[in-house]
């Protein structure tokens, strides 16, 4: 609980414009129930971020087999809202997610705002490994790519959609 009051603090502190809340779970805590709930031995290869219907929802890409299974846990209750297998091959050691950014998604997503001057929310948030480094990819007008340790911007670049 108090890292949600520090979150919403920091989000008001950086004065941040939420249409939809903050999750009280963290990227790791999402990922770790989703690990727990299909028994995958491996790391997440994406864990991302989005609102559906006002509610934060994670969904975390696990290896099963030699393909990747997304995992989609509520980022309030912790519950598991269901999967899906995808149809992208696992990546395997070098795609791994080793442990949680160290940015916390407040900053994150402040910083990204900053980047491209507005305060809209994002639509999604996902935190995966590009370049051979941890990064968190937000999705506003364009997408910010921000090394997920030190919140340095990597990249503005269109969004994929």
């Amino acid at each position: 609980m108090n890292k949600l009051v520090t979150l919403i603090a920091l989000g008001l502190a950086l004065g941040l414009a939420w249409a939809e809340p903050l999750p009280k779970l963290t990227f790791w805590e999402a990922a770790q129930l989703a690990q727990r709930h299909l028994k995958a031995a491996t790391p997440p290869e994406e864990i991302s971020l989005s609102w559906k219907k006002g509610r934060p929802v994670y969904g975390v890409d696990l290896a099963r087999g030699a393909y990747l299974v997304q995992v989609y846990v509520d980022g309030q209750s912790g519950n598991i809202l269901g999967l899906k297998p995808l149809k992208e091959r696992a990546l395997g050691a070098r795609a791994w997610l080793k442990g949680p950014p160290a940015l916390p998604l407040a900053e994150a997503i402040a910083q990204a705002q900053k980047a491209l001057g507005t305060q809209k929310p994002p639509a999604e948030v996902a935190y995966q490994i590009v370049g051979g480094r941890p990064t968190l990819l937000v999705d506003l007008s364009q997408q910010v790519v921000l090394d997920a340790q030190t919140g340095q911007v990597l990249a503005v670049r269109p969004l994929d959609r």
